[in-house]
């Protein structure tokens, strides 16, 4: 994943006056806009002359950014609400600044020599549970720095962008600038978590390409996908975070990663998976959080717990297609079944057929060749129907 997301970089013009900018700013845009990358791109550009620090809230986005820089001149550490900075840097980069609080602010600003960027996004403020978090504004009153808003979205595409905006009304998405992708989001019900699980499994395995998360609510729930997963995918790798452990991967080209909502926050991966419904928090930032990770695909899927999209149009998603999709398996395997039962009654046809003594089981088998061959024209005919989903 920390390859891709350096492929084709496109820094638009509002990000270069930030690239090539002064230091001590605020910079704030909704997910997808850029922001991690910004941070990222500007450690690398201080680093040849400077010494870096570069503050994440988050441990599963602190390593991330860790394997994107990797740079000895630049730190990158996690601040939570336990730790404070005990030396002094040339320029600090704080990204998700929502997530601290004005004390932590006004501790940064003591270490931060030459300038600091500081990066948020106020609907991404998840993490308030400990103790309250300074919002952008409240960091700008406090720094007296100039804020600079982004607008223009690299990450979500039109088809997420429109399904979000209306199951999410609340947030700002800004302008889907970069993203082609016209895959509308898919939104799945199933009768029991054990179905919701093997189709997850059998997508992710099967049909999905690139790095792939499941993002759940609990880390009860990310080890339950993970040791299921670890049973069911077998031709990628698959990692995860909770709180014990962080074992995501972000150096495959094709890898499943299981998270929670707040693991996910400040990454990207090209599909996303949510299972359970969804996370139905008070102000949906959860959910905001989850859906915008993704760069290409968007499924959401419920086990009869609830889902965000009751009221949803259907033209802005796709639905029910799981029963295609794996009815689509099934006829795999009994096309698979047929071709075996056609070769085996073929081969004993063209071995005794000039027998005089098996001349009658030779005619029936010449009904059963034929009753085989229009069943499997039957199932060929069907496959093609519900594989083109």
């Amino acid at each position: 994943m920390v390859n891709n997301f350096f492929c084709n970089i496109n820094v638009t013009n509002e990000q270069r006056t930030i690239l090539e900018g002064p230091s001590n700013v605020i910079v704030s845009g909704a997910a997808g806009t850029g922001k991690t990358m910004l941070a990222i791109l500007l450690a690398q550009k201080l680093a040849p002359e400077n010494k870096v620090g570069v503050i994440i809230y988050t441990k599963a986005l602190r390593e991330f950014i860790r394997e994107a820089i990797d740079n000895k001149n630049v730190e990158v550490f996690n601040a939570t609400w336990d730790d404070y900075l005990e030396q002094d840097y040339d320029y600090l980069i704080v990204d998700e600044v929502q997530d601290f609080t004005l004390d932590a602010i006004k501790n940064i600003l003591r270490h931060k020599g030459k300038g600091v960027y500081f990066f948020g996004d106020d609907s991404q403020q998840i993490y308030d549970w400990h103790e309250r978090k300074a919002t952008i504004d409240e960091i700008g009153k406090e720094t007296g720095f100039p804020l600079i808003t982004l607008t223009q979205n690299m990450r979500l595409s039109a088809p997420i962008g429109r399904f979000l905006r209306n199951i999410l009304p609340a947030f700002t998405l800004g302008q889907s600038i970069l993203n082609q992708s016209d895959i509308l989001p898919d939104v799945e019900h199933f009768e029991s978590m054990e179905e919701e699980q093997e189709y997850i499994a059998t997508l992710a395995s099967h049909k999905m390409g690139g790095t792939i998360a499941v993002i759940l609510s609990s880390n009860e729930k990310v080890m339950n996908y993970y040791r299921y997963f670890q049973k069911h995918i077998k031709n990628k790798p698959v990692g995860y975070k909770n709180n014990g452990a962080n074992n995501l991967i972000f150096n495959k080209e094709e890898s499943v990663n299981v998270l929670t909502y707040h693991s996910a926050k400040g990454l990207e991966f090209d599909h996303v998976i949510i299972p359970d419904g969804g996370y139905h928090d008070s102000e949906g930032k959860c959910m905001y959080v989850g859906c915008t990770r993704s760069r290409y695909s968007l499924v959401l899927t419920d086990n009869g717990n609830g889902c965000y999209v009751t009221e949803t149009p259907s033209a802005l998603y796709n639905g029910e297609s799981h029963k295609k999709y794996m009815r689509s398996f099934e006829i795999r395997e009994e096309l698979h079944q047929v071709e075996l039962e056609l070769i085996r009654k073929k081969t004993f046809y063209e071995i005794y057929s000039t027998d005089a003594m098996l001349i009658k089981e030779c005619e029936k088998l010449t009904e059963q060749i034929a009753g085989l061959e229009e069943k499997k024209v039957a199932l060929d005919n069907e496959y093609a129907q519900v594989a083109t989903k």
